[in-house]
């Protein structure tokens, strides 16, 4: 009889997954790793409520896999485990969308041995809006040497544009305006 030779199994890329430790952050961490756990080797990074750390622990951990992997890695979170401002469903549906293929779409995009990060929504000026994206390893060593500690949530949003690193997206480039109005496009698609 023939030798049946088996394919090389590719091992799934990885993601670093932000989780805050609190009843409604349970509940989405379990959502999200219902599509995510087909897809990925994921890493979770649980932070009690209220999170003081913010996004810091999980951003600082794709960035050291990225560049001590030499691999793009996926970093997300459990969007909306404060819900203030009843969007945050629709943006893990997006997510769920976006990413539970893989990151193919997403690794395309990004140039090789030049720090750069890709991310469903950006500005212009390197803000990833909602905060989901994938490093390149160039990236991840900046971001392991270079990150500080922002005592404002809203700054991790910035980090490609506060780090001096590039920012791309499959789509359009938005800005406060317009976020919503392609978040909205996006999903009735």
């Amino acid at each position: 009889a023939p030798v049946k030779v088996a394919e090389p199994v590719k091992e799934k890329p990885r993601a670093v997954f932000g989780v805050l430790d609190t009843p409604e952050g349970a509940k989405i961490r379990g959502q999200m790793l219902s599509w995510m756990d087909p897809a990925y080797q994921v890493m979770e990074v649980i932070q009690r409520a209220p999170g003081k750390l913010f996004e810091y622990p999980a951003i600082k951990l794709a960035g050291n896999l990225a560049y001590d992997l030499k691999e793009p890695v996926l970093y997300i979170h459990t969007k909306g485990a404060f819900n203030q401002n009843d969007c945050q469903a629709a943006i893990r549906e997006l997510w769920r969308r976006e990413f539970s293929k893989g990151l193919d779409k997403y690794t395309a995009l990004l140039p090789a041995e030049t720090p750069a990060i890709a991310a469903p929504f950006v500005s212009k000026d390197g803000c990833t809006w909602f905060n989901a994206f994938v490093v390149n390893p160039e990236a991840g060593q900046r971001i392991s040497s270079r990150l500080p500690l922002f005592s404002d949530r809203y700054i991790y949003e910035s980090v490609p544009r506060y780090l001096g690193i590039p920012a791309v997206s499959p789509y359009r480039a938005v800005d406060s305006n317009t976020v919503f109005g392609l978040l909205r496009e996006l999903l009735t698609q």
